[in-house]
């Protein structure tokens, strides 16, 4: 099929980036590896040397592939000729939107411990890496931090795409807020850093986890650096587990830490890695799974209460039945939500395709806007909440 990557892959995600109808592949990579570098680091934990892991900075960085499909099952290695060639990347997270409504798909790369990426679609088979001038390369601070996944979401509903990055421990996890064509490091004034800097991120998801209309945050955590807890002989859990985060969206812009009333789940310390989201009983509200180094993977099942909600399941006839790059703007009970079915997202993890809407206390959808990849607009009006909803698009 064409789709040779010898590197250390991490995440993937399906894209129409040239708008042909046949759905790409970008394959993300992260640090140049094998199994005959020196492995050894050490820390001293109660007076004694104990093994460690190394971390991305032993380490040179490693190309990711953009891979163009060419019809008939088969794919071509563009990462070059489209201007995505990064020898120095160490990707961790990937998500494949339009982030300026430009109509054309663009890509984010969270990278660990080097500056993060942003490929401009540029609408002739290339891409412009315009991170630093668009604002989310580094923190608001001027650094580059060490970013380890990635997920996209309009959490003030102000109809853009903003993104979220966790993290290791001291830094704050990042929430950049989309201004247009620039965004803004909100991390601080969202609250999100008051609550993040004693924990080390991997998979966030932005989700409305009770249905009020706006978009949660939940991370996965775990140490990738050995603490003191527990001192040299402690087990791999004392040394590396922290407890998972959930943060509620106060409608105004803010997150406050709800974890000490989500569950018991909450207060456990595990290593976390990857989770996705989506509604795995059907019963409208958004479910988590979770993977854990060195332990069993683990279900969350969402029995809050909470408002009303709708999901729809899109389809477009053709290669691109999924409908990835699709966009729709949803109106209910005076509030307009706006969602984009794309690829990527999380960490080394695949969520719910079908895009959730919490209604909170509307009993009625007012209006379905669609965009479908090619760009043609499609609305339905006065439809049902609390079900799951198919949407076939209409052709003539």
């Amino acid at each position: 099929m064409g789709l040779d990557n010898d590197g250390w892959g991490q995440s993937c995600a399906f894209l129409d980036y040239d708008g042909d109808g046949h759905l790409d592949l970008y394959v993300l990579n992260y640090v140049t590896y094998s199994l005959d570098m020196p492995q050894e680091r050490y820390v001293v934990l109660g007076g004694r040397k104990v093994q460690d892991y190394l971390g991305p900075q032993a380490f040179s960085g490693s190309v990711s592939r953009l891979f163009r499909n060419r019809g008939g099952g088969t794919f071509v290695d563009v990462t070059r000729t489209a201007g995505v060639y990064k020898p120095n990347g160490k990707g961790m997270g990937l998500a494949c939107v339009d982030f300026d409504g430009d109509g054309r798909t663009d890509i984010f790369v969270a990278n660990d411990e080097v500056e993060n990426y942003l490929f401009h679609n540029e609408g002739d088979g290339t891409f412009a890496e315009v991170g630093l001038q668009a604002g989310v390369a580094v923190s608001g601070d001027g650094r580059p931090k060490a970013s380890m996944g990635v997920d996209v979401g309009d959490f003030d509903n102000d109809g853009r795409l903003d993104l979220v990055t966790p993290v290791v421990r001291q830094e704050v996890y990042s929430l950049f807020h989309n201004e247009g064509t620039l965004f803004t490091d909100v991390s601080w004034s969202s609250g999100l850093a008051a609550t993040t800097g004693r924990t080390t991120g991997f998979s966030p998801h932005f989700g409305d986890f009770d249905n009020d209309g706006f978009l949660d945050l939940f991370f996965t955590n775990g140490e990738v650096v050995s603490r003191e807890t527990g001192g040299a002989d402690a087990d791999d859990l004392a040394r590396y587990g922290t407890p998972d985060l959930l943060l509620a969206n106060d409608r105004v812009g803010h997150f406050v830490d709800v974890s000490g009333t989500a569950g018991p789940y909450f207060q456990r310390a595990l290593i976390g890695r990857g989770a996705a989201a989506g509604d795995l009983d059907d019963d409208g509200r958004v479910d988590l799974v979770i993977s854990n180094a060195g332990g069993p993977a683990l279900v969350l099942r969402n029995e809050g209460g909470g408002g009303h909600w709708i999901t729809l399941s899109l389809r477009d006839r053709g290669s691109n039945w999924e409908a990835l790059g699709a966009k729709v703007w949803l109106t209910a009970g005076g509030q307009r939500q706006y969602r984009e079915l794309h690829g990527g997202g999380g960490y080394l993890s695949a969520n719910d395709r079908r895009l959730h809407f919490g209604l909170g206390g509307a009993t009625l959808v007012d209006q379905v806007e669609i965009r479908w990849p090619d760009g043609a607009r499609e609305v339905r009006r006065g439809l049902p909440v609390d079900r799951m909803l198919p949407i076939e698009r209409k052709r003539p």
